[in-house]
């Protein structure tokens, strides 16, 4: 943490206590601060297995890039490999905000309490137990609004550093003006464009050798299956490796991408559920995206594998489709051939691939990101999805809780 003397309310969040928490002593809220920092220093460096849960709610579609920055922060910790490691900040506020705690919120405590015992500190009081809680949600507002702001200056930093035309484009599009409704339906937030920020994390994974595994669920109304697929021999990795995993759904001859989002939304075991009970179904009910009817995945493995094999192709085809679908606003930075003349080569040889690889967010029989975070190897490499069961199930798994 800095040196000087600011406190850690204002270290985090750039606010005093006093402004945030009026309700609450000052001390107690920077103390309290001060415990969860080390609980999470205590995480990175001793429970590898918990870096999953470092996957910030951020409501700006940024999965791809803070999944990238989590494995950036860990292995600067290990060799100092990293040239642009983000603000020391950034694991704090994604540990704060992780959808986890927002579906859940006794996981962090119960996370905390059991962090705390390992590292030899006192119980926790019931007034701190309240605190992680979050009554309000103070904290969780306060930490994206940091958040996106951090973000927006890491992005601006790194992309001026790299010494190339396509450097600098990425550098003209990071200082523009990036806001977006915020996915949570309040506000606007600084977002990269999906496509800039997939051209990033290419550059930046090969040079840094960051590991990379795709995991697929397969989903169709006949069942569900699954199957995993790197480029790199990942068994070969120190078990404590941060990898970037990508889990991804194909879907079947009658669904959609996007059709099958919204149903897992509904679903009680999708770690990304909705975080209203009442938004869920039945729990003792099935969905095609709980379905016990287990599918012979390997035709999907057939028809996807060679998609994948051809990694950045299929990423920058994901990013254009993205954009295409999502977010249209920002199509100005891939269609000026004057101004940004590599990212609209790039953007405009990407998007047949999106027909020809089966990348489309609309169409059935086609592939997409669910999402992406970061996990150590020897949890990554099992054939387990996070999407596939509630945040609890996995910290009890990895005995964490």
């Amino acid at each position: 943490m800095s040196s000087t003397a600011i406190t850690p309310c204002q270290y985090l969040f750039a606010q005093s206590s006093e402004e945030l928490f009026p309700a609450k002593d000052a001390q107690f809220i920077n103390g309290s601060l001060v415990t969860m920092m080390k609980i999470v220093d205590n995480l990175v460096r001793k429970n590898p297995e918990a870096l999953f849960l470092f996957d910030p709610t951020a409501f700006n579609n940024q999965c791809h890039l803070y999944s990238l920055f989590v494995a950036q922060a860990v292995n600067q910790m290990k060799t100092t490999s990293s040239r642009e490691v983000p603000d020391g900040r950034f694991l704090y506020l994604s540990f704060f905000l992780s959808y986890a705690f927002l579906t859940d919120p006794k996981l962090l405590e119960r996370l905390a309490c059991r962090t705390l015992t390992v590292m030899g500190d006192p119980a926790p009081t019931k007034e701190f137990r309240l605190f992680l809680k979050d009554p309000g949600s103070i904290r969780m507002h306060a930490s994206r609004r940091a958040l996106n702001l951090l973000f927006a200056k890491h992005m601006q930093r790194v992309c001026a550093s790299i010494e190339t035309p396509l450097g600098r484009e990425l550098a003209e599009v990071a200082n523009a003006d990036l806001q977006l409704p915020s996915c949570g339906g309040k506000g606007t937030l600084y977002t990269f464009p999906k496509m800039a920020g997939v051209v990033y994390l290419i550059d930046t994974i090969f040079r840094e050798r960051i590991a990379l595994l795709f995991k697929v669920k397969v989903l169709t109304k006949e069942g569900v299956g699954s199957f995993i697929y790197s480029k790199e021999n990942l068994s070969e990795l120190e078990p404590t490796t941060p990898v970037v995993v990508f889990e991804m759904v194909a879907t079947g001859e009658s669904l959609s991408y996007g059709e099958c989002r919204d149903i897992a939304k509904r679903c009680p075991s999708h770690s990304q559920r909705n975080v209203s009970s009442k938004n869920r179904h039945d729990p003792t009910e099935a969905c095609l995206f709980c379905s016990p009817q287990e599918l012979d995945a390997t035709p999907y493995r057939e028809r996807f594998e060679p998609v994948l094999s051809e990694r950045d192709e299929m990423l920058l085809a994901l990013g254009a489709d993205f954009v295409l679908q999502e977010q249209e606003s920002f199509l100005p930075f891939f269609s000026n051939g004057e101004k940004f003349p590599r990212l609209t080569e790039l953007f405009e040889s990407s998007v047949p691939n999106i027909k020809r690889c089966f990348l489309s967010m609309a169409k059935p029989m086609n592939m997409s990101v669910s999402h992406v975070y970061t996990d150590c190897a020897r949890f990554a490499l099992k054939n387990k999805l996070v999407i596939d069961a509630a945040y609890e199930r996995h910290l009890e798994e990895r005995a964490l809780i």
